[in-house]
């Protein structure tokens, strides 16, 4: 007894495969080494996100002299690529953005999110309190 197979078009499984897929979610939030061994995936992220927040504050201020006008706080746009390199970007305030781009580059090691098993691109916005009053 023979039986008919029926051919599995594979463009077909991909684009179903593909539209299954949340590509507005990473798989993995970026991280680092001190982050990366907690367990909690909302523990991890919120150490990654707390620790740039607080080694840009530290920059910053270790630079006040520089800055003609230092903000209680800003908003930085944070783009970490797969490579694991950074970028970051207030927008519209040019020497907070190149003290950053010159001495946030002694970092720990930076993980790049994932999705599917592969690094990906990152773009969040990051707020930094600099002076609580």
């Amino acid at each position: 007894m023979f039986f008919e197979e029926k051919s599995i078009d594979e463009k077909q499984l991909l684009q179903k495969r593909l539209g299954e897929i949340n590509w507005e979610k990473v798989d993995k939030y970026p991280s680092i080494n001190n982050c990366d061994a907690l367990q909690n995936e909302t523990l991890e992220k919120q150490c990654f996100f707390d620790f740039l927040s607080q080694s840009v504050k530290e920059k910053l201020i270790a630079n006040k002299k520089k800055i003609k006008q230092m903000p209680d706080s800003l908003m930085l746009k944070v783009t970490i690529y797969p490579n694991g390199n950074i970028d970051f970007c207030t927008n519209d305030l040019q020497e907070i953005d190149s003290i950053l781009k010159i001495h946030m580059v002694g970092l720990p090691r930076i993980y790049p999110a994932s999705k599917q098993g592969v690094f990906v691109k990152t773009e969040f916005d990051l707020p930094v309190i600099i002076n609580s009053k």
